[in-house]
């Protein structure tokens, strides 16, 4: 971690006095491949009591996909199909000029096509739109596993970084936007892969050649997910800028013109046809848009409805965590404000002190380290605020409904926080017993603040997969049909039938 540290561009940080047991890395890539497993399956669960156009526009993100199945090409909006016809993976008839999202990247499509294609033929008829949906449950583990990663370079001991993961990707809408088709799964997959890739551009030692070259790729990704998402690129930009303004020995030319010409060669190829088979690329029209009436500010000579903004930030915070189908199924309101509001306002809280601890400890120590951990929390609430400010003004201008999906650009960061903020809570507690002289008493209290956060961590995870669980008995588990229908289809059938 070179690049971050206190006394220069390639000083190793020292050890602490206490560091906790740690199982043999072949342990923990056993552990991490069983989360994997694990939430895959949770994620798969979840998708089989949600029904076809269960999620956001399902049907609108399906459409490509059975006409690129069909006819093998890609539909031209507001024409194809020229004759209805009837999709192979959902039995569903599309209407001449179909609506779907036709300014924006489909590789997302692309892909779900190609596994759906082996898929749906085992699958009974009217199910093989869960082939297509397998793509999305791939991504999620793809999401976890990444996320772990991610979280490693935080220096925070592997246990706590397991558990920071599952608390992360156990929020209920997290696991919900991984269980039926929809181009957000891409997204925050994407979005993911490329803060690895930051991270291991700045904190390793050596050539930058290869990690600026994954750092290109995954960015070329996030270029082609939904627009919501690309303030994950301004971020890495701002954060680059900051480390080499600190250290002029940072090497920013040679990061930025790799990561940036792999990008374009991974984005620009699907971008420029877009542009040519559509005209526009992410403006986000391929869709009707309902007309509403709500207005937030500058209407009708008022600055600010204070009233409309109140209920937008309300639908925004409820489906940040827990809103199902169409933005109509809520939860318990306890549920709410007893568990996620706390949540959300401790991080808000943590977030405060822990910038103005580190912004302290850069200030008087010249501590480097202090103005990496300090900026990235400071641009991490910058860029979730400017997401709620984007989304406002889009539902206001383009009139979209608000939704929490469209902050989760903020996922893995809001994650690489909470790994800060852990740390900066260890450290806290084994301070208590620095006044005592000797290593013994260090080492007392550095074990003693481990305890601390990994007790804290375990108690939240283990709620949110509580009320992960519970959400769907709440509100998924009225289609239990399905899933027995499912199963009835799959397994019973075949062995009845020997």
């Amino acid at each position: 971690m070179h690049r971050v540290t206190s006394s220069g561009a390639t000083a190793t940080p020292k050890p602490q006095p206490f560091t906790a047991r740690s199982a043999p890395a072949r342990w923990w890539l056993l552990t991490d491949g069983a989360i994997v497993v694990g939430y895959v399956a949770l994620v798969t669960a979840w998708s089989f009591l949600i029904s076809l156009n269960g999620g956001p526009d399902e049907l609108n993100h399906l459409f490509p996909v059975e006409y690129i199945l069909q006819f093998g090409s890609i539909p031209k909006p507001q024409i194809d199909p020229v004759v209805p016809f009837v999709g192979h993976l959902t039995g569903v008839e599309f209407p001449n000029g179909m609506p779907w999202y036709a300014d924006l990247p489909f590789l997302h499509s692309l892909c779900a096509a190609a596994i759906a294609k082996f898929v749906s033929a085992a699958l009974p008829s009217g199910a093989g739109y869960f082939g297509a949906r397998l793509f999305d449950w791939l991504l999620g583990g793809i999401f976890v596993f990444t996320l772990i990663r991610v979280l490693l370079w935080s220096g925070l001991q592997p246990l706590a970084v397991r558990l920071i993961a599952l608390l992360i990707a156990t929020i209920p809408q997290v696991t919900f936007i991984f269980a039926y088709f929809n181009h957000d799964a891409f997204g925050v997959a994407a979005v993911t892969l490329a803060l690895h890739a930051f991270l291991r551009v700045v904190k390793r030692s050596g050539s930058v050649l290869p990690d600026a070259i994954y750092f290109g790729v995954s960015s070329g990704l996030v270029l082609l997910s939904k627009p919501y998402h690309y303030p994950a690129l301004m971020f890495f930009t701002l954060m680059l800028l900051l480390m080499w303004g600190v250290d002029f020995a940072f090497p920013l030319k040679a990061i930025a013109a790799r990561a940036v010409a792999t990008a374009i060669l991974v984005s620009a190829p699907m971008l420029v046809w877009i542009y040519l088979h559509v005209g526009t690329v992410f403006i986000g029209t391929g869709l009707p848009l309902g007309q509403t009436d709500v207005c937030y500010v500058l209407c009708n000579g008022v600055l600010a409805h204070w009233h409309s903004i109140w209920s937008f930030a309300k639908v925004n915070f409820y489906s940040f965590f827990a809103v199902f189908g169409w933005m109509g199924i809520y939860l318990p309101t306890g549920f709410y404000l007893i568990w996620f509001l706390p949540i959300a306002l401790s991080f808000g809280l943590l977030s405060v002190v822990y910038i103005a601890k580190r912004t302290k400890a850069f200030w008087w120590c010249d501590n480097q380290a202090a103005l990496f951990d300090a900026g990235f929390v400071t641009l991490t609430i910058l860029m979730l605020l400017g997401t709620v400010v984007i989304s406002l003004a889009g539902s206001q201008i383009l009139e979209p409904q608000p939704q929490g999906r469209y902050l989760f650009v903020v996922l893995p960061f809001v994650a690489y926080c909470i790994a800060l903020y852990a740390i900066e809570m260890q450290n806290s507690v084994a301070a208590r017993y620095r006044s005592s002289s000797g290593d013994m008493a260090a080492a007392a209290g550095y074990r003693l603040g481990y305890n601390f956060v990994v007790i804290v961590l375990a108690l939240l995870t283990t709620g949110m997969l509580l009320v992960n669980i519970l959400a769907v008995f709440f509100v998924l588990a009225p289609a239990y049909g399905k899933l027995w229908w499912f199963v009835r289809s799959i397994l019973l059938r075949p062995l009845l039938s020997l």
